[in-house]
């Protein structure tokens, strides 16, 4: 949320400027200009008195916030915060600050900056649930089509199963976030990695069912052995960056895919690598690849998040991510992990009863 200076004089208008700014044409048609900027940003701007009360807010509120503009006018930000965080409020500085408000500046960018890293991991929650969400959808459309058709109650069952493990795994995440959120540590298991790779595999097939209709058939394939490495991770999470790496490569128009899983020579590693023929990238583009927020397809919806999230959870596994790619050839994504023993037999035991259980 951006505030614009307070105006004291102005303090009762509902619009971004007083009326004295229609004194002339050339000011009415900047005036005009700046509204539009102003009515079609993605940030919220608002107007506050010095006491913290909204005096304009823009239309973005709806979206940012889940507020109407006019909700939000003559109330104080105070009421927007939870109680417990009412401390952070710093007052809104005056059009000359005194000496104790300019040193209180720096505090003010720190929260700035607390609030725009918040801001951030808000969005990176929301593409990650989307995911789930988006398979819970199709499913469940796909389940009330196949309901009005005779004998098809054995896809129906299915689309319910899928609907059921989906909702298992939008929870994990919701978990994932409060673990994160209250520094504790994820839940790690030690696992087979291709098992990993063939569930995310599942997860991008039922993705492209709804994102390559009248399209080319798109293939994914997964290459290595069966008695792939062990690895002592977090499965939800590495799970979720294979998914974000396959959809960033059926977004860039890939048709074949290939994972590949192979052990690294003297070294007690695993490489895991992402290979696909889409549209691939420029040299500009590889070097903003890992920036959050960046991505060359918001057109199609794309939050550029998918690959700063995979960065910052294979880097929590003690392992690297590379990217590399050539313009209409296509783009490989590879990450290394490291290997771990197998889990005794007690272990392997009691996680084959969890899943019988589940």
């Amino acid at each position: 949320m951006l505030p614009v200076q307070p105006s004291p004089e102005n303090s009762g208008s509902s619009s971004p400027q007083g009326d004295g700014a229609l004194s002339s044409p050339g000011v009415s048609n900047d005036l005009h200009e700046y509204r539009l900027l102003v009515d079609h940003a993605d940030e919220v701007l608002c107007r506050l008195t010095p006491q913290g009360v909204f005096v304009f807010v823009s239309p973005a509120c709806l979206n940012v916030l889940g507020y109407e503009p006019a909700q939000l006018i003559g109330r104080t930000k105070r009421e927007l915060v939870h109680p417990d965080d009412h401390h952070l409020i710093q007052p809104v500085p005056e059009a000359s600050p005194s000496s104790s408000q300019a040193s209180a500046i720096p505090d003010n960018l720190r929260h700035s900056e607390r609030l725009g890293s918040l801001g951030t991991l808000a969005a990176g929650i929301a593409h990650e649930i989307n995911n789930p969400l988006g398979a819970i959808l199709m499913a469940a459309h796909a389940a009330r089509e196949f309901n009005q058709e005779q004998g098809q109650q054995a896809m129906v069952e299915e689309m319910i199963d899928q609907i059921m493990h989906d909702t298992r795994r939008g929870s994990q995440i919701v978990r994932g976030v409060l673990q994160f959120a209250r520094q504790q540590p994820a839940e790690m298991k030690t696992v087979r990695l291709r098992e990993l790779v063939l569930s995310a595999r599942i997860h991008a097939l039922r993705y492209l069912g709804d994102r390559v209709t009248g399209k080319k058939e798109v293939v994914i394939k997964v290459r290595g052995p069966d008695d792939s490495p062990w690895v002592h991770v977090g499965p939800v999470s590495i799970e979720q960056t294979l998914i974000n790496l396959l959809y960033n490569a059926v977004d860039a128009g890939a048709t074949r895919i290939q994972v590949q899983v192979r052990p690294m020579a003297d070294v007690q590693r695993v490489m895991v690598q992402v290979i696909d023929d889409g549209s691939g990238m420029t040299s500009d583009q590889i070097a903003h690849a890992f920036d959050p927020f960046y991505t060359s397809r918001a057109n199609t919806g794309n939050t550029g998040l998918g690959l700063s999230i995979a960065q910052g959870i294979v880097v929590a596994h003690g392992g690297k991510i590379t990217l590399t790619s050539d313009v209409n050839r296509g783009t490989t994504v590879s990450f290394d992990l490291p290997m771990a023993n197998p889990p005794d037999e007690n272990e392997s035991t009691d996680e084959m009863k969890e899943k019988d259980h589940a």
